[in-house]
């Protein structure tokens, strides 16, 4: 028989009362709390390549692609990543072909009405350096040729009118042009001389309007629709000097944006002389609306239900290096706050406008009234660092793309310094009360893709800490708490040999479920099935399969894996 002390008792009724209630503020919290679910990314493939695109096709769908500069050929994928086409490069002697970098490389149905593959390459002459873009179809057979010289192609989509093709186009001598051409029947319907930097917007008021800005004559010269003459407009530069120039980032028009008149507003650039620059915001009749010293960047942000607001970075003056990011309200062009590091306007499923910036490490958000609402600390003691000063830094603040809760989340990369030469990265997201949601180790660069009536897809490259070395596309999906919220579901695989003759070897790492194996050839036929039921296993396809570039899908029902693997005689 035992026989309990007093304080023995007392002591097992406390440890049993604490366990009580750390059980039942469990359940209260998953029963009341609105973060029920925390984040779980799943990877659905990666690509030897690190320079992976979505698209979607207005017939086949969803597509992933990408081109491969030491194959010469360009590999497309469906939407569950199994291999779709694979378009051989064009070829011509003398010549080195590229795809072109325009937004819109690969389409379908934009310069054609058939359904076939268009694609835009570049060729460039290896002696003369002298280029020409042509548009192919996936067969390489000729849509359109381009006259010689420098051309940058833009896919014009305007809601509610058709697609144009703007090509503008530097000759030799540097004479330039932009031609417009009607999409898809490719019809040249005007060629715009001395144009450069052209714009096709809608206007507040007078509707779908060309424009831009005449460098030689001063002029900023706007069109109609069908290419009338609607409106030629002086810009007001001092007579002995003020030299503007083509590309400029604070050229802007548009009526009944800083006024509620319907004269045309524009913005512009000038130089006046020891790299001293103003840019300005001016109506039609010359009236001045805003001026400033060294515009750096210049933004109309425009979102649907909400008012318009004026974004313009500037230095505050000619001999400081302290820059502003300054808020304007739009049409009052009343200063509503000034920001000292960059500001952008987003919108929140949930909680609607916020306004976010970032200062040594914390993202701060702001209320539409420019009061603060809260922070989010991206610093860690992990000793990786948040890096404000490079592209691949810069976070994604959202409160339902990675959980469907009304939590904010934020998305982005840090880093830290291993040696004198190179850098360890890591993707990690976090919920505004420092919950760890997710980390993906050396992910360097990330994307979130984002596509109408598609599933929203995380997109990142992966750095060795010298280069990068692939691309893994992740999904959002949701499951009940654990302790430990980072991935941990992906799995990764070796190849080897790879090139092979006979058979290779598939090395599982960090999983244990079965696996099916499937080798596709470069057109997406299926030539090779088995199942992998341990984490290493060797396997040897069929006899007479020729020399070329295949595809290994390694996939366990819920992700899987997409190698690249090369066949040698």
């Amino acid at each position: 028989m035992l026989v309990f002390t007093n304080i023995e008792i007392i002591n097992v009724m406390r440890q049993f009362t604490t366990q009580v209630k750390i059980f039942v503020f469990i359940l209260l919290s998953l029963w009341l709390s609105p973060n029920k679910i925390l984040a779980q990314l799943t990877l659905e493939a990666t690509y030897p390549t690190t320079d992976l695109r979505r698209i979607h096709l207005p017939v086949s769908g969803e597509k992933w692609f990408y081109a491969d500069d030491s194959t010469r050929k360009i590999y497309l994928f469906n939407a569950n990543h199994t291999p779709w086409k694979t378009v051989n490069y064009p070829s011509e002697p003398n010549k080195t072909v590229s795809l072109d970098a325009m937004n819109m490389p690969v389409s379908e149905t934009t310069f054609n009405r058939d359904t076939l593959l268009e694609f835009v390459w570049r060729f460039k002459d290896s002696t003369t350096y002298r280029e020409r873009v042509r548009i192919l179809n996936e067969r390489n057979d000729s849509i359109y040729v381009f006259a010689e010289g420098r051309n940058l192609l833009t896919v014009n989509e305007l809601a509610g009118s058709s697609t144009k093709l703007f090509v503008e186009n530097r000759d030799f001598y540097d004479n330039y042009k932009t031609f417009i051409f009607s999409s898809p029947n490719m019809l040249l319907e005007k060629i715009y001389d001395k144009a450069s930097n052209m714009h096709r917007q809608r206007f507040g008021h007078a509707g779908e309007k060309y424009y831009f800005k005449n460098v030689p004559q001063k002029y900023i010269l706007i069109y109609n629709p069908n290419h009338s003459i609607w409106a030629s407009i002086p810009l007001p530069v001092p007579t002995n000097g003020g030299s503007t120039y083509n590309n400029d980032p604070v050229f802007f028009a548009d009526d009944k944006i800083f006024d509620a008149d319907t004269l045309v507003e524009f913005a512009f650039s000038y130089d006046i002389g020891l790299g001293y620059g103003l840019s300005k915001i001016v109506s039609e009749n010359g009236r001045e609306i805003q001026k400033a010293n060294s515009i750096s960047s210049f933004v109309v942000d425009k979102k649907v239900g909400q008012p318009n607001k004026l974004f313009f970075t500037y230095n505050a003056s000619i001999n400081t290096v302290n820059t502003n990011y300054n808020v304007i309200g739009l049409p009052s062009g009343t200063l509503e706050k000034t920001y000292f590091s960059p500001v952008e306007r987003i919108l929140l499923k949930e909680h609607g406008v916020k306004y976010t910036n970032i200062e040594y490490g914390v993202v701060k958000m702001f209320n539409i009234d420019h009061s603060f609402w809260r922070s989010v600390n991206l610093v860690s003691n992990s000793g990786y660092y948040f890096g404000n000063n490079t592209p691949e830094s810069l976070p994604f603040i959202s409160d339902s793309i990675v959980n469907p809760d009304g939590i904010m989340e934020v998305i982005w990369n840090e880093w830290k310094q291993t040696s004198r030469t190179t850098s360890a990265y890591q993707l990690r997201i976090i919920t505004e009360n420092g919950l760890n949601l997710a980390t993906i180790p050396k992910a360097r660069f990330f994307q979130v893709s984002q596509m109408d009536n598609l599933e929203t897809k995380l997109i990142t490259k992966t750095w060795d800490s010298t280069r990068y070395t692939e691309t893994k596309v992740w999904r959002f999906s949701t499951r009940t708490p654990v302790s430990d919220p980072s991935v941990q579901t992906a799995f990764d695989a070796t190849i080897s040999p790879n090139p092979f003759s006979n058979s290779f070897s598939i090395n599982v790492l960090a999983h244990e479920r079965p696996l099916s194996i499937r080798l596709f050839n470069a057109i997406g036929v299926l030539v090779f099935a088995e199942k992998m039921t341990t984490s290493n296993a060797t396997f040897t396809p069929p006899n007479g399969l020729p020399q070329g570039v295949y595809w290994c899908q390694i996939s366990d029902g819920k992700s899987q894996i997409v190698k690249k693997l090369v066949k040698m005689n």
